[in-house]
């Protein structure tokens, strides 16, 4: 990234502030996230990811990156038990579509928990 040919004085539209601006994919909430990850865990404690929505956008952005050490932080959230009892099926979803062992076949236990057949009110009453 910090290799990129950078343009002539005065011939990019891409400038702030006379610095040069990189456009990148990820919106500001999950860029936050993620350079957290990157700041110093002696100076701020890491960043919660509390959603699979969170957990699967920085994982992306750690993999686009390449970034093993954030993504591998980042696989451990989706095992958090508190996530896993709320949303099993979407921690499993996003475990398995990144080809996370661990963390899918921890999620395939707590989808067992659910369930087969949702049960409505009207058929709980009778």
């Amino acid at each position: 990234m910090f290799e990129l040919p950078q343009p002539a004085d005065g011939t990019s539209d891409d400038a702030k502030n006379d610095l040069p601006v990189i456009p990148v994919e990820e919106d500001s909430k999950t860029l936050d996230t993620f350079l957290r990850f990157c700041y110093p865990s002696t100076l701020a404690k890491e960043p919660s990811l509390e959603s699979p929505t969170d957990i699967l956008v920085v994982l992306r952005a750690a993999r686009k990156y390449s970034l093993d050490l954030i993504e591998s932080k980042v696989s451990q959230a989706l095992v958090n038990p508190k996530l896993l009892e709320a949303e099993p099926f979407r921690c499993f979803a996003i475990a398995r579509s990144a080809l996370l062992k661990h963390e899918t076949m921890t999620a395939a236990r707590y989808t067992l928990r659910e369930p087969l057949i949702p049960i409505t009110k009207s058929a709980a009453m009778p």
